[in-house]
């Protein structure tokens, strides 16, 4: 069974366990990586990764 939580759900918790938020990235694929792994194209519609970086308060 998969859950995926919204991005929202992840942020707005932060704050419930204390944490500040202090960065957040979505890294894309760079077009060299484009060119050589043409099925990359179909993942810049949603992003593969999510770093969320927090400070505990």
């Amino acid at each position: 069974m998969k859950y995926h939580k919204t991005l929202t759900a992840y942020v707005n918790s932060l704050p419930n366990y204390g944490f500040q938020l202090t960065g957040l990235v979505e890294p894309k694929v760079d077009s060299t990586s484009l060119e050589e792994y043409t099925e990359s194209k179909d993942e810049l519609r949603r992003p593969i990764i999510l770093i969320i970086a927090a400070r505990k308060k």
